[in-house]
């Protein structure tokens, strides 16, 4: 049998267009993501569904060489050499889209990660198709090959356990600036991932005993894979539903005043717009902070935390300038109860729109309430003397809430 009518008979090869498809729909057919880490999440999970139609692919391809007796006519070759450019065929494509789109969400070492949980992913159920395509009848081999690691995708993110989602690459509501998925939402995919490959692995080892491989291969399958399931749920269990942490790392810094960020094109675009809002406070006799940094821990009177990135700045400075001045606004009540007094946030609101106004730089489309709109235009009546000794007594206010 030559080359071209295998080809024009693999499984992996006809499979290309569906494949085609759901590569697109990987890479670019997630909505807008607030993140860089939900971005990558987002191409992450819905590749983890293309592991389908890779697992039918292999399963079709391996059933192909063991119906036609292929790997017994050809003795004088290994069987693995037979098989592999055929498997790869199936396999290959899709570990490399999702470990190339993955990485182009974006950058660092968690991206890294769901990289690689995605290659691992894909090669597991390559080798769980191959396995069960030659233990099993066809008719029940090429649906379970299709189905489980598709209803697993699914299953995960419908229940409600929220911890079982972080097995299958599901890391939605993660991470402003400040935050970055907690490690053991990680460690859980690769679990998983790898649970699956090596499961599979010993699964295809056992498939080669003469006597009951079909029915030993069926236990060490159904057995191995609730396994990995329970491990890599108890290494997130109480995760809860929002998988981040507060990042950790060293922040790049500019001086005069300092302003910290995360990463270096944050700094670039958001370091001036936070120095000349600084200016124009210090100029009008509002008391600044030494230090502004990008993160998400409590403000306080020597060192303002906010939230903002690029990404938010690149319309309008307005959300940079809103963070900072809610960081000036601190009122520390809020983050001990769910529910505090309608004055401290009718105050709060009054702070932030006086300091965005008085930032020295011109926004548009502030959204404020009526009420805080007429504070504005009545304060703004009286001298800038008078109007900083307002905002200071109400953000002396504010700290003591």
């Amino acid at each position: 049998m030559t080359w071209r009518l295998l080809l024009r008979r693999s499984y992996g090869v006809r499979l290309v267009p569906v494949m085609l498809l759901m590569w697109w729909y990987g890479a670019f057919g997630n909505p807008p993501a607030r993140s860089v880490v939900e971005q990558a999440s987002s191409t992450l999970y819905a590749f983890m569904m293309v592991a389908g139609p890779v697992a039918l692919g292999t399963c079709l391809e391996l059933r192909r060489f063991t119906e036609a007796e292929i790997l017994k006519r050809l003795s004088k070759r290994s069987r693995l050499r037979i098989v592999a450019p055929w498997w790869a065929i199936a396999v290959l494509p899709s570990i490399i889209a999702v470990g190339v789109f993955v990485l182009l969400s974006g950058s660092g070492d968690q991206i890294a990660k769901m990289s690689l949980i995605g290659v691992v992913w894909m090669l597991a159920w390559g080798v769980f198709g191959a396995v069960i395509g030659i233990s099993w009848p066809l008719a029940l081999a090429a649906p379970t090959a299709l189905l489980t690691p598709v209803i697993l995708a699914l299953y995960g993110p419908a229940v409600s356990v929220l911890e079982l989602r972080y097995l299958v690459g599901y890391y939605m509501d993660c991470c402003n600036v400040g935050e970055m998925l907690d490690p053991q939402v990680l460690a859980a995919g690769m679990t998983m991932a790898c649970g699956v490959f090596i499961v599979s692995m010993v699964a295809l080892i056992a498939s080669r005993l003469r006597h009951h491989s079909s029915a030993i291969v069926t236990v060490i399958l159904i057995i191995g894979l609730v396994s990995t399931v329970l491990i890599g749920f108890r290494e997130v269990e109480g995760v809860g539903a929002f998988p981040a942490v507060p990042r950790t790392g060293t922040q790049t810094c500019l001086k005069g005043p300092t302003v910290c960020t995360w990463d270096a094109h944050d700094l670039q675009l958001l370091g001036p717009i936070v120095q000349k809002a600084d200016a124009a406070w210090r100029a009008n006799g509002v008391h600044v902070p030494r230090a502004y940094r990008q993160g998400i821990e409590q403000s306080t009177q020597t060192t303002v935390w906010w939230s903002a990135s690029a990404e938010d700045v690149s319309e309008s400075a307005l959300p940079a300038l809103s963070a900072v001045a809610e960081g000036l606004a601190v009122a520390p009540c809020q983050v001990r109860k769910d529910e505090v007094e309608t004055w401290v946030q009718n105050v709060q609101d009054r702070v932030v729109a006086w300091l965005v106004e008085h930032s020295g730089i011109k926004v548009q489309d502030t959204a404020l309430s009526p009420e805080t709109r007429e504070w504005l235009k009545s304060i703004d009546r009286l001298p800038i003397e008078k109007q900083v000794s307002i905002i200071e007594h109400d953000r002396a206010r504010l700290r003591t809430c």
